[in-house]
């Protein structure tokens, strides 16, 4: 009685990661989100603080 329902469960859960990735394709590499990460820093330091 107790295996259908893990069953469902752990179907419902492949269907929920599939998903997920359908939304969100692409995943950066820990070295690519650093890179990314200090070009937006970067890009900080740079803009104008509107007057201050």
């Amino acid at each position: 009685m107790g295996r259908g329902k893990s069953r469902r469960f752990v179907h419902q859960g492949k269907n929920a990661v599939a998903q997920h990735d359908e939304r969100i394709p692409y995943h950066l590499t820990m070295a690519e989100a650093e890179q990314e990460a200090e070009r937006k820093h970067d890009q900080a330091d740079q803009t104008s603080l509107g007057g201050f």
